[in-house]
């Protein structure tokens, strides 16, 4: 029987009632980083960043990859295209959901073969989800129509699949990543009694560790999932839609580690790979608030959606006073974690980068218009579109400045 360790998450709050400050490794008046230790776990508490005036990173301007037409052969046009990932040979496997595909591409952009279609048998797809790294030599697909896990080669070769056991909360059971040590990472709603009722509304997320044949190892615990409104209009209409400006979780895997945290505040959760919280990383900083000029373009936002919808609802859907504290993570093949500003649509995007100890070290403008995918030790990989709509996947240069930050370890 798999052993379940179920907590509701708060953010801000500690697991422990009494905290013990065992030893701080610096204080933020000298290095903007403050370390202590609370019931064994790491909290890593940043003001400041650690880079210097020119010791920062930044993206090449152009990118030095670009695959994709608007006009011209099929294998070269992409339409959903999710997820790319570049391959140790220095390919590109892209996860193109409109065509059920895994497409593969050379190093220079020519197209090399395609893998999958829609389908139920082996390495077909009814509901195609990203692609995401399955160990050194694999790529795995998620299908959330089948509950089902498809492993490739990196050659594009069908290897297995496995169904995962729908014991992990209440709705559909959704893939999110592999950890080194052959552990899937699922999650899964649980509704309880706010089912079908009208208003702002939050579930929780059942998070559970897998077995590599699908059964659940352990459940981690349970985190709020996205806030949304549900209203009951005339003519028994009824809309459902994410709240705008409102908090969601937001999760990251890397290979020893998975990061969760939830966007009400600046704070992100790291745990082992076993499902032990390790270490908490916060930036001490405020969500910005909402602005009356941002308000009001999101009301009309609302009313021109409902207005397609052909429908009415009793009541608008409530605002925020805050924005979301930051909109993204990702884990990058170094060891660093990214996390996305919340910006509005006419801000530059920023990423915040954390080294593998939790150390904030700066910000980093990525190109608008973009889905950053994979970040590796001198490229940004990703989807972006341009002014026609095409999609295109990008590979810039990532460059690093010369400054290396002491280790933080206790």
């Amino acid at each position: 029987m798999p052993r379940h360790r179920r907590y509701r998450y708060a953010p801000g709050l500690l697991l422990a009632a009494q905290v013990t400050i065992i030893a701080c490794s610096n204080s933020p008046a000298d290095t903007g980083v403050t370390v202590r230790d609370s019931a064994g776990v790491v909290i890593v508490e940043n003001e400041t960043p650690a880079w210097r005036d020119g010791d920062g990173w930044s993206i090449s301007t152009e990118p030095v990859l670009s695959i994709g037409v608007e006009d011209g052969p099929e294998e070269y046009q992409f339409f959903r295209a999710r997820s790319a990932l570049s391959l140790p040979d220095g390919s590109i496997a892209v996860g193109n959901v409109g065509s059920h595909e895994i497409r593969f591409y050379d190093s220079s952009g020519k197209f090399l073969k395609a893998t999958g279609q829609e389908g139920g048998g082996p390495g077909e797809f009814s509901r195609m989800g990203r692609i995401w790294r399955f160990g050194r030599d694999s790529i795995a697909v998620y299908d959330y129509g089948q509950a089902r896990l498809s492993v490739f080669s990196h050659a594009g070769q069908f290897g297995r699949t496995a169904r995962l056991s729908a014991d992990c909360g209440e709705g559909s059971t959704h893939a999110i990543g592999r950890l080194g040590d052959a552990r899937i990472l699922a999650r899964s709603y649980v509704y309880g009694e706010m089912a079908g009722q009208p208003g702002a509304k939050r579930y929780d997320m059942a998070y559970c560790l897998h077995s590599l044949d699908g059964e659940v190892i352990d459940t981690v615990g349970l985190f709020p999932a996205e806030e949304f409104y549900q209203a009951n209009g005339a003519d028994n209409f009824r809309f459902s839609a994410p709240l705008a400006y409102g908090r969601s979780t937001q999760f990251a895997v890397a290979e020893d580690r998975w990061y969760i945290g939830s966007t009400d505040s600046y704070e992100i959760d790291v745990y082992s790979s076993s499902g032990t919280l390790d270490r908490i990383i916060r930036r001490l900083v405020a969500n910005r608030p909402i602005s009356a000029e941002v308000a009001e373009r999101s009301r009309q936002r609302t009313l021109e959606m409902l207005k397609r919808m052909g429908g009415r609802i009793e009541a608008p859907a409530p605002l925020p006073e805050t924005m979301p504290a930051y909109r993204s993570l990702l884990a990058d093949l170094e060891g660093n974690l990214w996390v996305q500003e919340f910006r509005l649509s006419e801000e530059a995007p920023e990423w915040s980068v954390f080294d593998s100890e939790g150390r904030y070290l700066g910000l980093v403008e990525i190109p608008a218009d973009g889905t950053v995918t994979e970040i590796g030790s001198d490229y940004v990989l990703g989807v972006w579109r341009d002014e026609l709509d095409t999609e295109r996947v990008m590979k810039y240069e990532l460059r690093k400045g010369a400054s290396r930050p002491g280790s933080l370890a206790k």
